[in-house]
């Protein structure tokens, strides 16, 4: 998709697969593939989708709350007899990027297509800190490191009025937000509906292609596997070959469950001479298109997946909804020492419980509000609510900060403060209501602990994982991650923020594996399965483990054998050597401040001279080096 919009919000459609829907003199444009829609527990297929639109295009609340609940990865523009534009992001796209360039706005999937609009572009110092301290393929939710280039997530939509006015907005009901009231067995059975429904949905007019389920065995991945074996379908697993003893796992599970098992390659740690035979065909025209681009290392872009026709359904999507255990934990202003137990307990005494104790508890009324007491975790948050916003605002699914490699951070404290102020402000102005933003920004008065909680859920939803979907894009063919399917999704976000999510955030996940598979998973499964036979007795060891590897950091610093093996090959320096000569780098000249120059600058040197122990640097170091020769060269 590519959009031009002038300051009378005319349109030129430059894309020319599009679907127009027109009522009230109210016009709809849909770019991209929708299937459908879900509402009230009822899945609607594309014809009807279209229809339910046309009939409530009249009414901009309907559509925007029809749109919340699409199903397929697409675009849709909004253009209103009042000539007012609105751009919605389905919570399955990847997201666009907009900007507005001497009179016009730009709208596309690429980021290098509305950058070459632009006669000139800066860099920004505090989004390139926090592109490079970020795992791969991670990148920032609303902005890119170009100044006045813009990114808008999932689940967003965009106002536009006339003279370039651009504001963006999320669709989300906060209201929806950490209002669960439902019991343990309505909670069960609702699950069970919308995952094995959205499964369900999602194949049904694929039938003809192989089904393919990624079974990794971790819980998340499992109960996809089961859902689709007991929705009858021929469902292979597929598991990503890494640790023989998970292998051999994977081996048990996949014959408790009753589907057949393919091993395809997966970590190239353990298969180097595979793993550059699977990649040799693959080219690199996806990195020079866009930053935060999967890197070379991804198992998605291997042959298996480039020349095989066939659906995949994954895990790893229903685990990152509950990423948003990070955004109501009050451990950020803590002291080390109270930090220090909120761990302790988290790493021990919860794994204490397994499923059928923790469901027995739950249904004692007065234990549960005993160790609610006790424990201080519903609805109590720190009271600098501030600080704990910004804090989400910036880390969201995982805190970074105190793991910058980039140490220009801590040396220049000008930077350091100009960072965490970017990006507080930032990110808290896309996420809290005007009023609640000035109240905590400019008036210093806190807010209800509800709103805090709900605020929470909505950061980390939209910040995390949800927003790296590039990849989709890619295999035609291929679906993956149902935690991105809108009504699985939707479910989970509304569940209350409780006692239940916050001492057991994954219950529902385990609850499902007994209740199909009639196999407790921490009683039957792990002890059985796991190269230990007693979890409780596991869990006790972790100290004695932790430092072992503190003292043995071999085992801790397994993945820098990774950058060791792959930057030495011949095949990476043939590939990728060019692009790290500094003499010919078309990213560095382009940094302005001095500090992080000579950190960039470091970096391809360490690369070149191997010393970059970073595998997830390395390959967005060449991202960065790709992407900007590319934008020089077409630069017009």
């Amino acid at each position: 998709m590519f959009l031009e919009i002038d300051i009378n919000n005319t349109i030129n459609q430059k894309e020319k697969n599009f679907l127009e829907i027109t009522n009230d003199n109210n016009n709809l444009y849909i770019y991209g593939e929708i299937e459908g829609f879900f509402e009230n527990k009822n899945f609607f297929n594309k014809e009807e989708t279209i229809s339910v639109l046309k009939s409530n295009l009249h009414d901009i609340d309907k559509i925007k709350k029809n749109l919340l609940n699409i199903l397929g990865k697409c675009f849709i523009l909004l253009k209103t007899k009042e000539d007012i534009i609105y751009v919605f992001n389905s919570i399955e796209s990847q997201g666009f990027f907009y900007a507005s360039i001497d009179g016009k706005i730009y709208i596309g999937t690429k980021t290098i297509d509305i950058l070459k609009k632009f006669k000139k572009y800066e860099l920004n110092d505090y989004e390139l800190i926090n592109y490079i301290s970020l795992d791969f393929n991670k990148i920032s939710s609303f902005t890119t490191i170009f100044e006045n280039l813009f990114r808008l997530p999932s689940g967003y939509f965009l106002e536009i009025r006339k003279k370039n006015q651009i504001k963006s907005h999320y669709f989300y009901d906060l209201n929806n937000f950490c209002n669960d009231k439902r019991s343990l067995k309505k909670l069960d059975s609702e699950f069970k509906f919308f995952l094995e429904e959205s499964i369900k949905f999602k194949y049904k007019k694929n039938k003809n292609l192989k089904l393919y389920s990624h079974l990794s065995c971790g819980i998340d991945s499992t109960i996809v596997t089961i859902a689709c074996k007991k929705l009858g379908f021929d469902v292979t697993a597929l598991h990503h070959t890494k640790h023989e003893w998970i292998s051999n796992m994977t081996k048990i599970l996949s014959k408790k469950i009753g589907v057949e098992l393919e091993f395809i390659f997966g970590d190239y740690n353990f298969s180097i001479n595979k793993w550059w035979d699977e990649y040799r065909s693959n080219d690199d025209n996806e990195l020079k298109k866009d930053l935060g681009m999967l890197p070379f290392a991804n198992i998605f872009m291997t042959d298996f997946y480039k020349k095989k026709n066939f659906i995949s359904f994954g895990g790893a999507a229903l685990g990152q909804n509950y990423q948003i255990h990070t955004g109501f934990k009050p451990e950020f202003g803590m002291n080390k020492l109270v930090r220090f137990v909120q761990n302790l307990k988290r790493g021990f005494f919860h794994r204490f419980l397994s499923t059928k104790a923790f469901i027995y508890l739950l249904n004692f009324p007065i234990i549960i509000k005993s160790l609610e007491l006790i424990f201080n975790m519903r609805g109590r948050l720190p009271k600098n609510q501030l600080d704990y916003l910004a804090f989400l605002s910036i880390s969201a699914t995982t805190p970074f900060l105190p793991s910058f490699d980039t140490k220009i951070l801590y040396s220049n404290r000008d930077l350091f403060k100009g960072y965490i102020d970017y990006f507080t402000k930032l990110y808290m102005k896309n996420y809290l209501d005007e009023k609640d933003f000035i109240s905590l920004f400019k008036n210093k008065k806190t807010i209800s602990n509800n709103k805090v909680q709900k605020y929470a859920r909505l950061i980390c939803f939209t910040r995390g994982v949800f927003n790296n979907k590039y990849q989709d894009q890619k295999i035609t063919n291929k679906i993956e991650q149902p935690g991105f399917f809108p009504p699985f999704s939707n479910f989970l976000l509304s569940l209350n923020i409780g006692f239940r999510e916050v001492f057991f955030p994954k219950a529902l996940h385990f609850r499902y594996f007994k209740n199909e598979l009639k196999w407790d998973y921490h009683k039957d499964f792990l002890p059985t399965t796991y190269t230990y036979k007693n979890v409780f007795l596991y869990t006790l060891m972790f100290p004695i483990r932790f430092f072992k590897r503190k003292i043995n950091k071999t085992s801790i610093n397994e993945k820098k054998k990774i950058s060791e093996v792959i930057t030495k090959s011949d095949d990476f320096k043939k590939k990728y050597s060019n692009l790290l000569n500094i003499n010919n780098s078309k990213f560095i000249p382009k940094i302005k401040n001095k500090d992080l120059k000579k950190y960039f600058t470091k970096c391809y040197l360490d690369i070149i001279n191997e010393q970059e122990k970073s595998f997830y640097k390395i390959v967005q170091i060449i991202n960065l080096e790709f992407f900007f020769r590319e934008l020089h060269k077409d630069k017009i």
